[in-house]
């Protein structure tokens, strides 16, 4: 049986993650009726409501907030956390319960917390 000992020897702190007023543009989009989620893994957060994009193709989800909660890790010995990718995903509706991929975005969590939290 082999093991994985990704995190010893070094610390973790968990945060809580808010995506906010996500704006999206582009022409093909035009009139299609689009969802919204954050994912990892098996780690979802989803919007709970679809938007209609307008005419140039723009969609907008102002007053949605995606939240979820992520643990990062980082040495003893080193002041910044170890890169955890998450990605942003705006998908077509299909048809009810079905959808197919429009476009994503992944962003690096550790880019967007302070480095000085955590710390003892």
């Amino acid at each position: 049986m082999a093991f994985k000992f990704l995190h010893v020897g070094k610390t973790h702190t968990k945060f809580d993650f808010l995506v906010c007023s996500v704006d999206v543009e582009q022409s093909s989009l035009a009139g299609k009726l689009l969802s919204l989620r954050c994912s990892r893994g098996s780690k979802k957060a989803a919007s709970s409501r679809n938007v209609v994009a307008d005419a140039a193709g723009h969609a907008c989800w102002a007053d949605e907030v995606l939240t979820f909660s992520a643990t990062l890790y980082r040495s003893h010995s080193d002041s910044k956390f170890e890169g955890k990718d998450y990605k942003v995903s705006v998908d077509e509706v299909v048809k009810a319960g079905m959808t197919q991929s429009a476009g994503s975005a992944k962003f690096d969590l550790a880019k967007y917390v302070d480095h000085k939290l955590g710390s003892s």
